[in-house]
């Protein structure tokens, strides 16, 4: 099922650097096991430097469109199948995009 497209509201305002697995998990207010679910589900995963993991613009903006999707009422299987549907090489999010589609949604950062 085709995701429709996602437009922030604000409520997650796009960072200006690398944010942390602990920032997110406060950035969402959900568990640690519940953010790298959501991660494996839409293939981000992230550099790890040291004990920590970080994550980029896109990255965060990415599992922003996902945490409003889940919020609204899809589920994880959804992100996943709209993502596993895709050609991943076609284009490159850019974070001056104010609307995402799903198909922009789902590539991985090359």
């Amino acid at each position: 099922m085709p995701l429709p497209p996602y437009e922030p509201d604000g409520s997650f305002p796009i960072p200006d650097h690398e944010l942390t697995a602990k920032d997110l998990v406060d950035r969402y207010g959900v568990s640690k096991q519940t953010l790298y679910t959501r991660l494996s589900a839409i293939g981000v995963t992230g550099s790890k430097r040291g004990k920590q993991v970080w994550f980029d613009q896109s990255e965060v903006f990415r599992l922003d469109a996902a945490h409003h999707y889940l919020g609204i009422g899809y589920g994880l299987k959804d992100l996943k199948e709209a993502c596993g549907s895709l050609d991943r090489k076609s284009t490159r999010l850019n974070s001056s995009h104010t609307v995402i589609s799903y198909a922009v949604f789902c590539l991985k950062k090359k």
